[in-house]
């Protein structure tokens, strides 16, 4: 019963929302084939749509929810180095461009923030670990009893360097 009503609203959403003629969900606005292809929907097309416009557009384009999706699934996708641009961006939207403007903090928008030591856009750090350091935790273990290390290199990265404590202990990467 709830995998029939889970089909049906994947048909509703694709109704209303997917172009067929171009592939694009909403026409690409704000992250949302990136939303699409999280949830299932869309097929080859609207995935490559999605990596070929933050390849070109070269920074995000969302707000807080969109951007960690869209993050995520470049780097699920095999795409660390468009991740790793749209995370570096110095115009007009990426955590670049607040290192520029001298922030230690994360805001809590891409420009004219009223708070600048906010969670908002912070979802996207577990990635650093996660992907690019390649600390990750083998699916059925628990409190990190067994992992697997596989980095994403990019060659716009010379060298990282990070670490999680777990209860078994620091477990430490680094790559140059």
């Amino acid at each position: 019963m709830l995998e029939k009503r889970m089909q049906e609203r994947k048909h509703a959403i694709t109704v209303a929302y997917y172009n067929p003629w171009d592939g694009n969900f909403l026409g690409m606005r704000q992250g949302a084939n990136a939303f699409a292809l999280d949830r299932g929907l869309g097929n080859e097309r609207t995935k490559d749509n999605f990596i070929n416009y933050y390849d070109s557009l070269g920074y995000y384009d969302t707000g807080i929810f969109g951007t960690d999706i869209v993050t995520r699934k470049l780097f699920e996708y095999g795409r660390a180095d468009i991740a790793v641009k749209l995370l570096t961006a110095s115009e007009p939207h990426g955590f670049g461009r607040w290192m520029k403007d001298g922030a230690t903090t994360l805001w809590e928008y891409w420009f004219n923030s009223r708070s600048h030591d906010h969670p908002m856009f912070g979802a996207v750090t577990t990635y650093l670990y996660e992907y690019l350091l390649g600390i990750k935790q083998d699916e059925n273990s628990y409190g990190f009893d067994r992992i697997s290390i596989s980095p994403a290199y990019v060659d716009s990265i010379d060298w990282i360097k990070g670490s999680i404590t777990t209860r078994k202990g620091k477990i430490v990467v680094s790559y140059e």
